[in-house]
């Protein structure tokens, strides 16, 4: 009774899950998170390698941004990459702009919070909506969306 299923990349049930899933038509999110840093781009090109070869449908890498130049090359690599659905996000207070900027980049996904974040760097609910209609106009637009941010 889902729709998709997110597992960690290095789990060690992820063969399991990804069968699961699949036979179930589910979709596939295979995801790392890595809490302290932004690694080099070559190995978030090894992780999209490694999660599409582990069946994922869909890639989501979440990385801290300690510098203001790791939110700029993870969105670089959003942008190269958009084409191989994926999700990206920027941890921490520095990268909380990635919660507004990735979508428009090429990201499938952003994350927000209604009581509390559980993620460093989310933006609440509220205040995300409102600018992803600002800077989105299509976003307040979509029959989908429509019935869901009435004011």
């Amino acid at each position: 009774m889902v729709d998709a299923v997110d597992i960690e990349l290095n789990s060690a049930i992820l063969p399991e899950v990804v069968k699961a899933a699949r036979e179930n038509r589910k979709t596939v999110i295979i995801s790392t998170h890595y809490l302290k840093t932004t690694p080099p781009d070559k190995a978030l090109r090894k992780v999209l390698s490694k999660a599409k070869n582990a069946g994922a449908h869909i890639i989501k890498i979440a990385a801290m941004a300690n510098k203001e130049k790791d939110v700029n090359r993870l969105m670089m690599f959003t942008i190269e990459n958009k084409a191989k659905d994926i999700i990206t996000i920027s941890l921490g207070k520095i990268g909380c702009i990635s919660r507004l900027a990735f979508p428009g980049m090429g990201s499938l996904i952003t994350y927000t919070f209604i009581n509390r974040p559980s993620g460093p760097g989310q933006v609440k609910l509220n205040a995300l909506r409102e600018h992803l209609r600002i800077y989105y106009p299509k976003y307040a637009e979509s029959p989908r969306n429509k019935k869901k941010i009435k004011k």
